[in-house]
């Protein structure tokens, strides 16, 4: 029974079932679209669940276009850019928030405002520097620009400077080095973040459609999202493979979230923004 008192909760639940509903509804428009046949994905029916089910589509899918070559692609160059980003963005965090060195603040300001600076302006930069390395139409050049990432230099920094200070001061005291304390304290104490920063620069690279648009020519090359291009033509779409195929393409990124989901939990609800 809603009353004045539990009205403001069952407010607040109502408007988050309805925000569920809505962000969930179109995954599955598109699940129904790849089990659909293509005579029927424009009908007047709005039914979610199809009448039959036409499991045809997810084989015409890796049949229209080389997918599987595709999803290899895409995690190829996903997981080098998890890999870099790991690295970097945890060193350059650790550095920013507990050493103290000339233009600390200056440059870590200078690296949060590349952050307003769109990646179509960068691009045409990014184009000439991999031309002159000869690495056009290579995964190299969809890695390299990725490597970092300024939001998560942001997020490692805010994470590390959380951290208590008389746990350094005690580890430098008992004559550990900056690097020992790093790797031995920092790093495995920043298990719940790292995951979260592994986590958003997996799905930012999986679902990365400019660059490889601009620097991969070839076919059997190509990323997921570049790949799901080829299932449009000038005249006509097969809806149904082309959402069949983007539902696979969300189970790699599905699947990382689901198994680091304790860790994302963890970090937000630790995390807060220090000066």
């Amino acid at each position: 029974m809603i009353t004045k008192r539990n009205f403001p909760v069952f407010a607040v639940h109502f408007f988050l079932i309805l925000m569920g509903i809505m962000i969930i509804l179109p995954f599955l428009w598109m699940v129904r679209t790849s089990l659909t046949s293509s005579g029927k994905v424009f009908s007047d029916s709005l039914k979610i669940i199809p009448e039959e089910f036409n499991w045809q589509n997810y084989a015409e899918a890796f049949s229209i276009v080389p997918f599987s070559i595709f999803l290899l692609n895409s995690i190829k160059v996903s997981l080098f850019t998890l890999a870099g980003q790991v690295v970097t963005c945890t060193l350059a965090g650790y550095a920013f928030a507990r050493l103290r060195f000339r233009g600390n603040t200056v440059l870590f300001w200078m690296v949060l405002a590349t952050l307003m600076i769109p990646l179509q302006i960068t691009i045409v930069p990014q184009y000439m520097v991999m031309k002159k390395l000869h690495l056009i139409n290579t995964h190299w050049a969809l890695i390299l620009p990725a490597l970092t990432s300024p939001f998560g230099v942001f997020l490692m920094r805010q994470y590390f400077i959380s951290l208590p200070s008389e746990l350094e001061d005690a580890g430098l005291i008992d004559g550990t080095t900056i690097p020992q304390f790093f790797f031995h304290v920092a790093f495995p104490i920043a298990k719940p973040i790292i995951a979260t920063l592994a986590v958003l620069g997996f799905i930012a690279s999986w679902g990365n459609l400019l660059s490889p648009l601009v620097f991969i020519n070839d076919l059997m090359k190509a990323t997921v999202p570049l790949g799901l291009y080829q299932f449009g033509s000038t005249y006509a779409t097969n809806w149904p493979a082309l959402m069949a195929a983007t539902t696979v393409s969300l189970i790699p990124s599905l699947l990382l979230y689901i198994f680091a989901q304790k860790y994302i939990i963890s970090a937000y609800s630790m995390a807060g923004v220090q000066k």
